[in-house]
């Protein structure tokens, strides 16, 4: 397909800025200094503003309030930035400039939702505000400012509802940071993989450090850590997810690439895949829990070296003691002869084996 006048791209892929464009709903995008750097016709119309009045301009030089409600429109940008997770505003009062009757505000209410777009650090660099006029503007300018006709019954019961719901939210979002926080610096390694390709969901500080700090969130297992294939997790993890039976995975050795282009480094892992299961019963996603045991196993392997060298010493010793107890049995027949020629080739044994350790600078023979 080639590029023609309805705007169709080549490849076949939408064109999204023009799907931007096109969106019947108020979209923005603010970059981290909460400067506006697009907006779609409908934000446009909604806020009476011309583009060019608003491309560049911090959002609250062209909107400003110092009141509660610009403290939550900031605090909302604020919590995107931090987390990179979306933050919503289920009813906010935000008064707006009016371009016709003498330059004075009308106080609206508005639905606004953020969303981050994750730069290639992971981290927020711009958010999409998608905000919506939820009111009757003439009631709520009533409403607000005491004078005309009361609302209409069960108004205020909405907004009630409204604020009740956003004090939920506000409490759920708590919750979930402290989760976050908790998952984030856990000491042990900690990941989440969705089904089928096994794309990163989550993963926390321990996970970095281990895989060498790599950016692995949205990508597929295969593409963010491309020794792994061949080395039987992949199977593993199908497995879990067909089974639906969690696998565990003791003193598992793992080649991983932990810096660009450095050799495969080898470590030992402790670890479980852990089926994550919807109400269906269907597993979605993995989540791998585990440590890094490198430096146990490698004192273990050591340890080992160490005794079997010293059962190989014993045993040598155990059989020049039965040789040298043979042929001073062969020479010796008298009792007391035997202990005492017994006794003086065990001391000679014993300096020819006995090694002092060299002095310090002194130099090897």
């Amino acid at each position: 397909m080639s590029d023609g006048a309805d705007g169709s791209a080549g490849s076949g892929a939408p064109d999204f800025a023009a799907l931007f464009q096109a969106l019947p709903g108020p979209h923005m995008v603010l970059d981290r200094n909460l400067c506006i750097v697009e907006a779609n016709p409908a934000y446009c119309e909604a806020v009476e503003r011309r583009r060019e009045e608003l491309i560049g301009r911090n959002i609250f030089e062209l909107f400003p309030n110092d009141g509660p409600s610009g403290q939550r429109l900031r605090s909302s940008f604020e919590q995107v930035l931090a987390t990179g997770a979306p933050h919503s505003l289920p009813l906010i009062p935000y008064p707006i400039q009016l371009r016709n009757g003498g330059g004075g505000f009308e106080l609206r209410y508005w639905s606004a939702a953020h969303a981050p777009l994750l730069g290639p650090d992971q981290r927020t660099a711009f958010i999409v505000q998608n905000t919506v006029d939820v009111t009757e503007l003439q009631k709520l300018k009533q409403m607000a400012y005491g004078g005309g006709s009361a609302p209409e019954p069960g108004e205020a019961d909405i907004f009630q509802r409204a604020r009740e719901v956003e004090a939920v939210n506000a409490a759920l979002r708590t919750e979930m940071q402290g989760l976050r926080d908790l998952f984030e610096q856990a000491p042990g390694f900690m990941a989440v993989l969705v089904a089928p390709d096994f794309h990163f969901l989550m993963v926390n500080a321990a996970y970095q450090q281990l895989i060498g700090r790599r950016p692995v969130i949205g990508r597929a297992l295969h593409e963010a850590l491309p020794e792994i294939e061949g080395q039987g997790f992949l199977d593993l993890l199908r497995k879990v997810i067909e089974t639906r039976e969690p696998f565990i995975g003791e003193a598992q050795s793992v080649l991983l690439e932990r810096s660009p282009g450095a050799p495969l480094e080898e470590r030992f892992l402790d670890f479980i895949y852990q089926p994550i299961v919807d109400a269906a019963g269907e597993a979605w996603g993995v989540f791998v829990e585990g440590a890094d045991v490198t430096d146990r196993v490698r004192a273990e392997l050591q340890q080992k070296l160490l005794v079997d060298e010293l059962n190989h010493r014993v045993k040598n010793t155990l059989a020049t003691v039965q040789a040298i107890a043979a042929q001073t049995l062969r020479t010796t027949r008298e009792p007391a002869g035997f202990k005492l020629a017994f006794e003086a080739r065990l001391m000679a044994l014993s300096s020819t084996t006995t090694c002092s350790p060299p002095r310090a600078g002194a130099a090897r023979r």
